[in-house]
């Protein structure tokens, strides 16, 4: 969620430098959005690479570029999305995973 991110928690409690954006429903194509991984330990990381190929592809998504930086224990997955609903599916699909702490749009 947008929340977590410390810059624009204020803004949007701010509200006047903020405005309400919706998904247009006609649109028909997609989105390049980075997502980060966060694993419970640096071991972790070949297994939850391998679980997100999986994932994308058992979601018919497209990987645009995935690097990880082991000593940090993080994964950084950039993929192409065509909704917020898409994009929910997948991160919620990658939490579920073993050794995956937490998922969130970069």
């Amino acid at each position: 969620p947008i929340l977590d991110c410390k810059n624009a928690k204020p803004i949007i409690e701010d509200g006047s430098r903020t405005i309400e954006v919706k998904w247009d429903p006609n649109f028909k194509g997609t989105f390049a959005t980075r997502v980060d991984v966060l694993l419970r330990d640096t071991a972790s990381v070949n297994k939850v690479s391998s679980d997100i190929a999986l994932v994308l592809a058992d979601l018919d998504l497209d990987l645009i570029s995935i690097a990880s930086e082991r000593q940090r224990g993080l994964i950084h997955v950039t993929l192409d999305v065509d909704s917020y609903e898409t994009l929910a599916r997948f991160i919620n699909r990658v939490e579920s995973k073993p050794g995956v702490s937490k998922v969130y749009r970069a």
